[in-house]
């Protein structure tokens, strides 16, 4: 964002800006956080990344009636798959 800072108003906006950016940020990485299994488990059907620390990789995998569907090992860990990235066309 390029701002004129010879303006108050600019400033603000821009101040305004940076605030709701930072809050954005941080929902992004509270998001891309690894959850533990036995704290809790993904809704069911939605896809998710999964560690297993015996496999020493990570993979995605569906959460279906339970049970991770192609589950090779225990899985200890799993976070949500990130949105993808916008592509300007």
């Amino acid at each position: 964002m390029k701002v004129d800072f010879r303006s108050k108003d600019n400033v603000q906006e821009f101040i305004t800006w940076s605030a709701n950016e930072i809050k954005r940020l941080e929902a992004t990485i509270e998001s891309l956080q690894w959850i533990s299994v036995e704290t809790e488990l993904p809704e069911r059907g939605i896809r998710v990344l999964a560690y297993s620390i015996k496999a020493d990789n990570s993979m995605a995998y569906r959460l279906i009636d339970g049970a991770f569907v192609y589950q090779l090992c225990d899985i200890t860990h799993w976070m949500p798959i990130p949105s993808p990235p916008e592509v300007k066309t």
